[in-house]
């Protein structure tokens, strides 16, 4: 008779637990992805396209991520044509497709000459390469251009990369998620480093904020605290997410460490910082 421990089934299904762990530890990575931005190409079209119709990767101030197509007529048809390959194809009206696209998004400009699609960085299946193109199209009418407006922005080259091995780490609060951006910029000039920093949190009422950024020695550190609502105050004990933008310009280390502190609002502490996540920029 087999024993316990030499039973194939009970073989799989220990190989089957140790890879849903593994799983488990990927889900909980507080770095799931890295980000590369950098232009491709050149906006085409009629009209000539000007300098302020483009396409780019925006975060705002509150951490959220989008792919914005700017500099259109307001009220007109805008598109965001999204592949996973590149391409060059000459189009009617002097435009060339830059994108091999899967996916074609269409609205309307905005009074701000916008028009945007929210997207989710830090997602693991948009691992991989994405291109994105905007589109214009108007047809003459009053108040409007005289001619068939048909224009195509550059291309926007998005490399979502795996996030990297974590060291161990002391930060054991509402867990925290971090996406580097890093904007590629033409030779001769440097490189912007945003960090995207995400907290989701047990109820209303929590605040996340930067306290300083420190660059020492080939590593960048930024120094959040995640403060909890006073317990005496009425929250909804419902999930939340906490968003951050930090802007770390043109300086970033070879490692980015994040540090989180945690207090409660209205109870005295003393400032403990703990490491919640390592990035490093060169991917």
């Amino acid at each position: 008779m087999q024993s316990f421990s030499s039973s194939p089934r009970v073989a799989l299904w220990a190989s089957l637990a140790v890879l849903a762990g593994v799983a488990a530890a990927q889900e909980r990575s507080p770095v799931p992805t890295r980000i590369k931005v950098e232009d491709y190409g050149t906006a085409s079209g009629t009209p000539t396209p000007g300098p302020e119709f483009q396409a780019r990767l925006e975060a705002d101030a509150e951490g959220k991520t989008m792919v914005r197509v700017l500099g259109g007529y307001p009220g007109e048809l805008a598109g965001l044509l999204i592949g996973r390959q590149p391409q060059a194809l000459s189009l009617p009206f002097g435009a060339v497709l830059l994108v091999d696209p899967v996916v074609s998004l269409f609205g309307t400009f905005d009074s701000e000459r916008s028009f945007a699609l929210p997207l989710d960085l830090a997602d693991p299946a948009l691992i991989g390469q994405l291109y994105f193109q905007g589109f214009h199209y108007l047809v003459p009418g009053p108040g409007k251009p005289a001619i068939v407006v048909f224009q195509l922005t550059q291309g926007l080259h998005v490399t979502v990369a795996e996030g990297n091995a974590q060291p161990p780490l002391a930060y054991s609060g509402p867990p925290l998620t971090a996406t580097l951006l890093v904007g590629k910029e033409p030779a001769g000039k440097p490189n912007t480093f945003q960090l995207v920093n995400r907290v989701v949190v047990p109820s209303t009422g929590w605040d996340l904020r930067l306290q300083s950024v420190d660059d020492r020695d080939s590593v960048t550190r930024v120094y959040l605290t995640l403060e909890a609502p006073n317990p005496n105050v009425g929250i909804l004990p419902v999930l939340d997410t906490r968003r951050l933008l930090v802007d770390l310009g043109s300086s970033a280390g070879a490692r980015i460490e994040i540090h989180i502190e945690q207090s409660t609002r209205g109870v005295p502490s003393i400032p403990a910082f703990a490491l919640a996540a390592v990035i490093e920029p060169d991917f």
